[in-house]
């Protein structure tokens, strides 16, 4: 149970950097739910386009979601 809580909480860190670096940038993320390798279920963030965002602001946003885990720990 501590096991799943604990991933529950690291996917909601994760995914809360894209979401808080992508909201920075004035820019909004729309997350979907998608079938993934094997049929396993995930929620997928569809990233601003290049044309809709400088190249360096979505790259920023990319890596936040690793930025926001290293700053959780």
């Amino acid at each position: 149970m501590i096991l799943i809580l604990a991933t529950l909480i690291a996917c909601v860190i994760h995914e809360g950097g894209h979401y808080l670096a992508a909201r920075l940038f004035g820019k909004r993320l729309r997350f979907r739910f998608a079938w993934g390798r094997f049929g396993v279920p995930s929620f997928v963030w569809d990233m601003p386009h290049f044309f809709q965002c400088e190249c360096w602001k979505a790259k920023v946003i990319a890596a936040a979601g690793f930025g926001a885990e290293l700053l959780a720990a």
